[in-house]
């Protein structure tokens, strides 16, 4: 019998979803302010994005941001109160979702 090892995890928080479509093509779109608890957040997208995570909403996501691929889903490090921030070039609709990790 063989023992495994634990994998580290984290708690399930809050999940932000939002719809993109073809009139948001090229313009920046954010999320509402990360919670209290919210130390990491997973990043999942039906198209290409690129994202940065930052203190205000103000924050020009641009292709010098992190590109996150489609399908692909990535964990960042975030701070309580930080927003997500995200522009795709993509000219077709689908979802961005970020889920809050505690």
């Amino acid at each position: 019998m063989s023992v495994w090892e634990k994998m580290s995890s984290s708690r399930l928080g809050r999940s932000i979803v939002t719809s993109l479509a073809t009139a948001q093509v090229n313009a920046t779109l954010f999320t509402t302010p990360f919670g209290t608890q919210t130390r990491q957040v997973r990043v999942s997208s039906t198209l290409a994005l690129w994202a940065t995570i930052g203190s205000t909403a103000v924050i020009t996501a641009n292709s010098s941001a992190a590109l996150i691929p489609a399908n692909l889903p990535e964990y960042f490090t975030a701070s309580p109160g930080q927003v997500f921030n995200f522009i795709s070039t993509s000219t077709s609709t689908g979802y961005v979702v970020v889920t809050e990790m505690n």
